[in-house]
């Protein structure tokens, strides 16, 4: 694994902890602004979408180790 892969798998994992919510809000915004009901599917997918707001700060508390984890297979298995 190099540098460039571990960084953009850290920024990817940030990126869906922050980012799930604000995308939960717009699915549900366009559906409420239309006056259309919500789909069973999409209840599936908010309510999966939901929980995992809630427990974004365990994400990021795993979020950590993976990224040293990540950091430290690059310097170990490094080409030169």
């Amino acid at each position: 694994m190099r540098y460039r892969t571990a960084s953009a798998l850290l920024v990817a994992m940030i990126g869906a902890m922050f980012g799930s919510e604000r995308a939960l809000e717009a699915i549900v915004d366009w559906h409420m602004g239309r006056g259309i009901p919500i789909p069973p599917y999409e209840r599936v997918l908010l309510s999966f979408g939901s929980s995992l707001t809630s427990y974004r700060w365990v994400l990021g508390v795993l979020a950590l180790p993976a990224a040293a984890v990540c950091f430290l297979l690059s310097m170990l298995y490094q080409r030169k």
